[in-house]
Order: C-alpha cells, then structure tokens, then sequence
C-alpha cells in the first residue's frame, strides 16, 4: 500500500524547519509552498499531520507556529510495566522515594493500558514526568521515537532491538539456566516450557528462553514439551478462562509421554497442579506473590527501581553514554517443596554482577 504524498511531504517539512532552524510562525502556505514546489492543498495536509504530532501549532488567522520543546522540570521518574503484586509494588516505590529525598527527584508508579499506549504513544507525553523507565513488554519503537523528539530520556528493559538507549532489566537466561540445572539436580529429566508468546519487538525471548533449553538439557530437550501459546487467540475465545484454556491444551499435548517437571509463569500453576500433584514446578511469579512451586523465581523489584533511578539521575544530568546493567533473579524454595536447595532471597553476587557494564556506546 503506497502511503499518502503529504505523509512523505511531512517528513520532509519537519526536515525543512530543522535544517532552516525556524522558530515562531512558519512563511505562509503559498509561499511555503513555492518554496518546496509541491502543491498548497497537500502542504496544509502535511502541516496538519505535524499539528497532530505536536511539532507544530496551527492558530487561525495568526498563522502556523513550530512548537517550543520546553525542558520537563517535575523532577518525577516514570515506571511503566513494573510487575510486582499491589501492595509489594507500593511499599517498593515507597522505601526508593526515601532514599530519593536528598537528590530533589521521585519516582511514580505509571499503569497504562499497553495497547492503547501502542497506537498512541503521545498519550505518554500528557504525564508529569521528566523521564521514563520501562519494564517488560510495555515499549515499541512508537514509543521511543515520540519521545526522542519530545527529547524525554528513556530506559527500557533489555532488548536488542534498541541498541540506541540504556537498558536495565532483569537477566533472564542465566536464571532459566539455573532453573534447569536444579530440576536435572533433582532428578528430573523431562522439563516441559509454558508460557505466551511475546509480541512486536519482544518476540525474541521466547526463542532465548529454547535457546537456554537447548543448550543446558543437551539431547534432553524435547521440543515437544516446549510450549508457547498466543494469549490474544485465547482470550478472544474463552475470555477471562484463557489461562486454564492454555494449561488444558498444553497438558493435553504432553498426556502421551507426561514431563516429570515443567518451568512456567505462575498463571498456570494451579491448573497444572490440579491435574498432576507431583509434578516439580518451577515459577516466574510477579514480585510479592505466593505461589504453590518447588521454585518459585522473583524479579528483584527494588534493586530493579533502585539501579534504573540511579542510573536515569546521571542521564538527567547530562550523561550521554549508553549502557547495559543487567540485575540477578531472587530465588526461593516455598516451605512445601519437593526440592531442597538453600532457599536465596539474599542477592548473593548482586554487587559484582550489576557492576558489569556493557557499555555499547561512548
């Protein structure tokens, strides 16, 4: 489908004023127009489509203006997409905005619906915030550019498919790699994966998690027992059951030759355990909430709030530098496990491992 000419003329207005640096009120449409060679009904076209991206401001009969970007001062951070049960999530912000009150700055807990967010990310640019962290699936390339030419500093969560911002997340394969090694300690040999597929940008993980399956079972990974379902499929066709949907479906495809473990999100626990009580699980619930595993693995949501502010203080500051810090996974053995290790909510090595940077550009 070949896209409309003042798309194309939009983008090269937005150009034009950089380039010419205009400020205030923009020439005429008719001169403007000459200017450029293309016609005056197409340029008021492009000019409204910059209007709705906020570059510039149409005012009647005084003319069009270039939007002044002016330096956000709330001194806020905003968290969007941190995962972490209610009442954890609120005494986490709460201990950081202490530690927070000498350096002038705080942070806010942001909930939005990610969809929404996706198909308009300027409704990002309407909170009172100088600065944005985000945590799992809940950023795009939409997002980052509004904000880039809003020049709002951002930090996501790790993903290559950003190369060009600072990245703070929680490390996923080598907690999954964990996982694997202490089920296969503990006898089990057939170890199933279930979980929903990711979307746009995110799609990688799934594949880094096989990837980490592949590589620590060897010849004992069986790709059948590998699981990831479409969580927008399921929802549209059994709505608020979607999860024991999946965990029916999933438990079905397994039923001929059963896994004696199963690593998973802590949605399809109770169904899972429902049909097979002995089974060894292993759990990736959000922070802050009980669930009836062998091993049960917790993004360490205050680290995570606590590493990310620091880090978006110095970018706040002027640090132009583009880092990678990527923070260890709590583990925990609940009282009722089958399994026996050292239960580790202390962050053993935390101080060594968050201290290596990978700085991919100076």
């Amino acid at each position: 489908m070949i896209a409309p000419i003042y798309q194309d003329l939009s983008r090269k207005l937005e150009a034009y004023i950089t380039e010419h640096g205009i400020t205030g009120r923009l020439p005429g449409v008719l001169k403007l127009s000459r200017e450029l060679g293309v016609h005056h009904v197409t340029l008021t076209k492009a000019i409204r489509l910059l209007e709705k991206k906020g570059l510039l401001s149409i005012q009647g009969t005084r003319g069009t203006f270039v939007r002044e970007k002016t330096r956000r001062n709330f001194h806020v951070i905003g968290f969007v997409g941190v995962s972490a049960e209610a009442t954890a999530r609120e005494i986490a912000f709460a201990d950081r905005n202490a530690k927070l009150a000498n350096t002038g700055y705080r942070i806010m807990d942001i909930s939005v619906n990610r969809q929404l967010v996706f198909e308009n990310p300027r409704l990002l640019l309407q909170f009172p915030v100088d600065a944005y962290v985000f945590y799992g699936s809940f950023f795009s390339r939409g997002i980052m550019k509004v904000l880039q030419e809003d020049e709002i500093p951002v930090i996501a969560t790790i993903n290559p498919e950003f190369p060009e911002i600072n990245h703070i997340g929680s490390d996923h394969r080598p907690a999954y790699a964990r996982v694997l090694r202490l089920l296969r300690n503990a006898g089990c040999r057939r170890i199933a994966f279930l979980n929903y597929l990711r979307q746009d940008e995110f799609k990688y993980y799934i594949s880094d998690i096989r990837n980490a399956f592949q590589t620590e079972l060897g010849s004992g990974f069986d790709p059948r027992l590998f699981s990831a379902y479409d969580m927008f499929d399921y929802y549209a066709r059994y709505g608020e059951a979607y999860d024991e949907a999946v965990a029916n479906d999933a438990w079905r495809s397994w039923r001929g030759n059963p896994p004696d473990a199963l690593v998973t999100t802590s949605a399809f626990v109770p169904f899972i355990r429902a049909k097979a009580p002995a089974l060894k699980i292993a759990a990736f619930p959000s922070y802050g909430v009980r669930c009836d595993c062998d091993i049960a693995v917790y993004e360490d949501i205050p680290l995570l709030l606590e590493t990310a502010s620091r880090r978006m203080l110095e970018l706040l500051a002027g640090d132009t530098s583009v880092v990678e810090i990527r923070v260890p996974f709590l583990f925990k053995t609940p009282r009722n496990s089958r399994i026996s290790f050292d239960s580790i909510w202390k962050r053993t090595e935390v101080k060594h491992q968050i201290s290596q940077q990978t700085r991919i550009v100076s």
